[in-house]
């Protein structure tokens, strides 16, 4: 079940947004990096993660094959609605080493 735009407004608000980020590495050790085409982040080049959907890059991992990497916290002077109040995100960041193919969705370019 997805939020109603509304309740997510409302939470990015009044809370700091939790995500996910997966750092993923190909045998060459080259990691994988999409730039975002929406906000708060558009025209940065990013991981793919935060509001991780099935099936967004493609992949189907365990968790038993990612390494946490730590918590990070970015602060955004806009947010995925408007310019009205900031974002704040703490971010869980997980390393996966793959050989196998990905794409990213249209969050990325």
């Amino acid at each position: 079940m997805l939020l109603s735009s509304n309740d997510f407004s409302s939470i990015t608000e009044k809370t700091p947004l939790i995500f996910i980020d997966l750092i993923i590495k190909n045998s060459g050790r080259k990691i994988l990096l999409g730039k975002r085409v929406n906000k708060s982040a558009k025209e940065f080049s990013f991981i793919p993660g935060g509001k991780v959907f099935k099936d967004e890059i493609g992949l189907h991992l365990k968790k038993e094959e990612s390494t946490f990497q730590g918590a990070y916290e970015y602060f955004y002077k806009n947010n995925v609605f408007n310019s009205s109040f900031n974002t704040h995100y703490i971010i869980l960041a997980h390393q996966i080493i793959t050989k196998s193919k990905f794409k990213l969705n249209n969050q990325h370019e």
